[in-house]
């Protein structure tokens, strides 16, 4: 994928060389560690929501709060990130947010009352939020070259949804058995220690093959200087709003699917015990969770091969035809159907938009970390608002809204001239 040719672009005379210094693995493995355990931590919360309510007694109202105070405090978390990662360094922002998140979890294992637990919950928002996007941007600029850049990010975010199915598959075999508490800790501490360690130890802040022993400063790349970031920004932001939010939609394959299998769904339970949680459904959770994960591979395949703007509005159309079809065909088997192809070209989607996001051609050098915070930020907007509706609101307004955002997502992309 290539930028607008008025642009000043970076030097690419070492851009098909692929070999991975000793500094690319450490900041590999600290990356699919950090986005490991963000895949655990966001959906541990909604997971977790029956038993916290039974345990300390929450009305439903209640129980949204604790859900959505999450996404917000993660919204506004990652908006602060850019101008905090610029002003005091993205290696320290990284470490505050993980030392952060294990406050958080603590807390979060600990606390007694709703009020507590909302703070502590909100905490741990902001943490991932203050992770999600300095972290990408260190990895941008240490990494040595593109195609490296590319492959970190491609198996970075299969981790985070590794993450996301750890989480659901430790809940169907522990979290009954020892408590919502001892889970949240257990689950999630173990894969946010190491993180710390080798952000502090393991992994530089110069990038080249001086990391395999040669003491030379690597040369620096161009200055990247770009025209319009304001529109760039708002177009990459209303990009990820739109496709976050029709993501959600495969939220609705888990009840689907709960109804095809005859699964007995789990209900109130007025005695609090134990055995309240939803048990098989935690499983078809992360099934759901992987369908996603051979279009991010897919994606990365045929980055080069087709232009970001063909594929992407090709995928934006589908979307609509796949909700037209699901609004006006609301039989099982079609929401199966619809809600999996919709998993399917999220994966190609969200991969796509995140190797224009953290690609320095796009935003410019001097705006790169605060492009890449107010975009995402513009486009968690996405989130806040998918997951509202599809918590609140009838399944029927959920779709018709997601054909209206589907049809803002072709404009959008085909707006995106910058990127070819």
């Amino acid at each position: 994928m290539k930028n607008g040719e008025n642009d000043v672009l970076v030097d690419k005379d070492d851009q098909q060389q692929t070999t991975w210094t000793r500094n690319d693995k450490m900041l590999l493995i600290c990356c699919l560690l950090c986005d490991f355990a963000d895949g655990t931590e966001t959906d541990l919360p909604g997971m977790m929501t029956q038993q916290v309510s039974c345990d300390i007694g929450l009305s439903h109202w209640k129980e949204g709060l604790l859900d959505y105070v999450l996404y917000f405090s993660l919204a506004v978390s990652v908006m602060i990130a850019g101008p905090l990662a610029k002003g005091i360094g993205k290696r320290k922002t990284i470490l505050i947010s993980l030392y952060l998140s294990v406050c958080s979890l603590v807390i979060l294992g600990i606390v007694a009352n709703f009020t507590a637990l909302l703070v502590a919950r909100a905490l741990l928002g902001f943490c991932c939020g203050l992770r999600y996007n300095s972290l990408y941007v260190w990895v941008a600029d240490v990494a040595y070259n593109r195609e490296i850049l590319d492959r970190i990010l491609l198996i970075t975010q299969i981790f985070f949804t590794a993450g996301s199915m750890w989480s659901s598959v430790l809940g169907f075999l522990l979290l009954d058995w020892i408590g919502w508490r001892k889970f949240l800790l257990f689950s999630t501490l173990p894969v946010l220690i190491l993180p710390i360690i080798m952000v502090h130890f393991c992994v530089k802040d110069t990038k080249g093959p001086q990391i395999e022993g040669s003491e030379d400063e690597a040369e620096q790349p161009e200055t990247v200087i770009v025209s319009n970031f304001a529109a760039r920004t708002t177009k990459m932001g209303l990009l990820i709003a739109c496709v976050t939010f029709n993501g959600w939609l495969s939220t609705l394959l888990v009840p689907a699917l709960i109804q095809l299998l005859k699964i007995k769904e789990a209900g109130p339970n007025i005695h609090c015990s134990v055995t309240m949680t939803q048990g098989p459904e935690l499983l078809l959770l992360a099934l759901v969770n992987f369908a996603g994960m051979p279009s991010l591979f897919l994606m990365h395949w045929i980055k080069d091969k087709i232009g970001f703007r063909k594929l992407q509005g090709f995928v934006s159309l589908v979307y609509i035809a796949n909700f037209v079809l699901m609004l006006t065909q609301q039989n099982l088997a079609v929401t199966i159907l619809t809600n999996f192809i919709t998993k399917f070209f999220d994966g190609i989607i969200v991969m796509g938009y995140t190797y224009v996001l953290y690609d320095v051609n796009y935003f410019g050098t001097s705006n790169f970390e605060v492009g890449t915070s107010i975009a995402t930020t513009i486009g968690l907007i996405g989130l806040m608002a998918g997951s509202a509706m599809v918590s609140f609101a009838s399944t029927s307004s959920v779709i018709i809204t997601a054909v209206v955002v589907s049809v803002v997502q072709v404009m959008v992309v085909v707006s995106m001239t910058e990127v070819q």
